[in-house]
């Protein structure tokens, strides 16, 4: 990780995000099918844990939305996953508890 790592409040910026150890869920898609999601190119709509109207609209169309969800909840990521944010998934970990 690098500095911009050591400074974010998610723990890794996005470069460095792909390659962090990590739970792996299988992608529902096939290997292309990430340039066809609503979220391709809009990454700054979900780096942050304040929602808009867009992203949650976006989320809300996505056929892997609930990959997204369990991704994020069993990495802890930070920001907005398949419509909701790192506090709403830390209440369903501890929820499953």
């Amino acid at each position: 990780p690098c500095g911009e790592c050591a400074e974010s409040k998610k723990g890794l910026c996005r470069r460095h995000w792909a390659i962090h150890p990590r739970e792996v869920i299988p992608f529902p898609l096939g290997p292309d099918a990430d340039r066809s999601l609503p979220c391709t190119g809009r990454w700054e709509l979900f780096d942050t844990e304040e929602p808009t109207q867009e992203a949650l609209s976006l989320c809300a169309s996505c056929p892997i939305r609930r990959w997204c969800i369990d991704t994020a909840t069993a990495n802890r990521e930070w920001g907005i996953w398949g419509g909701t944010t790192s506090q709403e998934r830390a209440g369903r970990r501890k929820g499953a508890a």
